[in-house]
């Protein structure tokens, strides 16, 4: 998780104002860039990469990588890369 990124679990309906929230999860293994927005109910799932000042609106695909606003697939990663394979408490 780099700097500035941005969860927005809380927002309103445009139609009549009514606010609500919705959690967001980030599942393991996944790197978030700088100056990225999550917006509720979004699921980030296992090995995604997501590209700096993206904001993400919908769910990802395990091991995607994506970019933009909105953020979309850009590609897949290898699952088997080494970058996925290191020791968890190597990283804590």
């Amino acid at each position: 998780m780099a700097n500035d990124v941005k969860f927005i679990t809380g927002t309103h309906r445009t139609d009549n104002y009514k606010a609500y929230s919705l959690p967001i999860i980030i599942k393991d293994k996944c790197w978030i860039a700088c100056n990225v927005t999550i917006l509720p109910g979004v699921i980030i799932e296992e090995g995604c990469i997501v590209g700096a000042g993206s904001i993400v609106n919908k769910n990802t695909e395990p091991f995607g990588i994506y970019a933009g606003n909105p953020a979309r697939l850009i590609r897949y990663r290898d699952p088997e890369s080494s970058v996925f394979n290191i020791d968890d408490e190597l990283v804590r």
